[in-house]
């Protein structure tokens, strides 16, 4: 079996890499651009990927990872707080497995020697979140998953083909049944509620 490691950060990269050969993995290559992984991928069905990311899978990656990437085993190690928000955006792929970047070496390992398990089900998309004023709708839940993803209201616009002003709506409301005040706010209520 092939190993490749990608992450934007040297750190992560670099940690991970002792972290396995210490327990006898042999790593194939470290790469800096996770969006450039597959270009270290010689033969897809012997290669395991893991992948740390820095910056926010918005940002394209979810892409690459649903799209290119979807036929080699991959393991993506996240955030514990982005594990919920980009299990949703990735689904239950069966050739990925999502941990959060906390996981024990035991875990990851695990991972590696059987990284075929589907998603598990405790990250799958959750219900919808209530607050002091109520539970959201389908479309509010939609609008507070873009905004926990970290997009503007004129890239929650653009995604959603909505208007900013639906949008600065749809968050008017939001706020109103979570009880809060700002953006922050109900990222972390909706954070919280995963």
């Amino acid at each position: 079996m092939k190993l490749v490691l990608a992450s934007e950060s040297h750190v992560i990269l670099a940690g991970l890499y002792a972290m396995l050969r210490s327990d006898g993995v042999k790593v194939s290559a470290l790469v800096r651009d996770p969006h450039a992984v597959l270009a270290s991928v010689t033969a897809p069905a012997s290669t395991t990927v893991v992948i740390a990311p820095v910056t926010r899978l918005s940002e394209g990656l979810d892409t690459v990872l649903v799209e290119q990437l979807a036929r080699i085993r991959t393991i993506l190690l996240l955030p514990p707080t982005a594990v919920q928000l980009y299990a949703t955006t990735i689904g239950a792929n069966a050739m990925m497995r999502i941990l959060p970047l906390t996981a024990s070496a035991e875990e990851i390992l695990g991972a590696i020697r059987d990284p075929v398990d589907p998603v598990p089900a405790a990250i799958s998309r959750r219900s919808l979140v209530a607050g002091v004023g109520g539970q959201l709708t389908s479309r509010e839940q939609e609008v507070l998953d873009q905004l926990a993803l970290g997009c503007s209201n004129g890239q929650i616009a653009a995604r959603m083909l909505l208007c900013e002003d639906t949008v600065k709506s749809h968050l008017t409301r939001i706020y109103r049944k979570l009880g809060v005040r700002s953006r922050g706010e109900a990222i972390t209520t909706y954070l919280e509620a995963a």
